[in-house]
Formats: C-alpha cells, sequence, structure tokens
C-alpha cells in the first residue's frame, strides 16, 4: 500500500503544471510531516521529507520557466511576455516569496542523477 502512495505522490508532483499546485501538495507535505513527527513516525517522517524536498524541486522547475517567460505544463510552452510580472505575480498568488522560489530552483538546478543519488543516500 505505502509504495502505490509514494508512486502516487511522485506521479502528482510530475504532472504538476502550475507553482500553486505544487506548493499545494508542498502544504500537505508539511501538514503531514508534522503529524508524523507528533506520532514519532520515523519512516512516515522521512518519507515525507523526501516528498518535501521533490516538491520543491517541482516549485523550482516551474519557478525557472517562468524567469524565461514560458508557461509549461501539460505538453504546452508557450512563450509567454517577459519583465518579471508574470514570475513575481505567480509566485506572490502561490504565497511563495522571490527568495524561497530561487532556494527551490536551486535545487531544481541539480542534475537529476545527482538529487537521486543524495536522497537515496538520506535512506541509508
Amino acid at each position: 500500500m505505502e509504495l502505490v502512495t509514494y508512486e502516487a505522490a511522485r506521479d502528482a508532483l510530475q504532472v504538476c503544471a502550475t507553482v500553486d499546485d505544487a506548493k499545494d501538495i508542498l502544504d500537505k507535505v508539511e501538514a503531514l510531516r508534522a503529524y508524523a513527527k507528533q506520532q514519532n513516525d520515523n519512516d512516515m517522517e522521512m518519507w515525507l521529507a523526501e516528498m518535501k524536498l521533490r516538491a520543491r524541486r517541482r516549485i523550482g522547475e516551474i519557478s525557472r520557466e517562468l524567469e524565461k517567460g514560458h508557461k509549461v505544463g501539460q505538453g504546452i510552452d508557450v512563450q509567454l511576455p517577459t519583465g518579471g510580472t508574470l514570475k513575481k505575480q505567480t509566485l506572490a498568488t502561490a504565497g511563495l516569496t522571490k527568495s524561497v522560489a530561487h532556494r527551490c530552483e536551486k535545487i531544481a538546478n541539480i542534475p537529476e542523477e545527482k538529487f537521486e543519488e543524495v536522497i537515496e543516500k538520506a535512506w541509508k
């Protein structure tokens, strides 16, 4: 059962097309992680810490594309007006500061192989 839940959560993050969607998942993961900590469920807390990192990475991926003036997701790659207004407004609507988005973009810039390696080491 846990494997199905894990895969479903990862799949949901991968198909997030907006910062709002990814932020919503991040908020839910953070709430569940706090509950797991209260219950002293270390395995669940570790799994949710991983999902939190993956959600932040997805926010960074989407935010990075906003910087370039692109709308991404669901096979869409449309050029949008540039100038930073779109990104600033999108982040603000999702409740993210520019500095948080920047940190998420740093996570997104880690090569995928290295990112997965770090996560795998954390589980050992």
